[in-house]
């Protein structure tokens, strides 16, 4: 099994874990535009980003 796999041992009737089911409707509702049921706290990555970019391009 691979880390891509969303269908594995112990699964539901469809045979995929009720984690993958939630990330999928998570990553469903975000394609479609509406409204979903929780919202990153913080962009965290940015300011590294940011501060390797200044130091980098000048």
């Amino acid at each position: 099994m691979s880390m891509f796999d969303t269908k594995g041992i112990g699964g539901g009737q469809d045979g995929r874990k009720a984690n993958t089911l939630e990330k999928l409707h998570r990553m469903n509702t975000a394609l479609r535009h509406q409204e979903p049921d929780r919202v990153p706290i913080s962009d965290f990555f940015r300011g590294g980003f940011t501060k390797r970019w200044q130091q980098e391009l000048g």
